[in-house]
């Protein structure tokens, strides 16, 4: 149960950002600077959750980096 709170925790921010970025309304009527801003990290971080999501809890893991490491010694 502690875990599954605890994943909960770590993905709700991450993709609760994403989706209140992208519900917010383009601020196309206000500076270019600004709207590039808007656009830029609407799509970053769109485009970089799954990486996110693999690194916390893929990339982390023991059992992934168990693996690597053997990997890397050649068998």
């Amino acid at each position: 149960m502690a875990k599954a709170v605890k994943a909960a925790l770590v993905l709700l921010p991450l993709l609760g950002l994403t989706n209140l970025l992208n519900m917010l309304d383009a601020p196309l009527e206000k500076s270019p600077l600004k709207f590039a801003l808007w656009s830029y990290s609407t799509h970053l971080l769109s485009s970089t959750q799954g990486l996110i999501l693999a690194f916390l809890y893929c990339f982390r893991n023991g059992e992934f980096k168990c693996i690597l490491q053997i990997w890397k010694t050649g068998y």
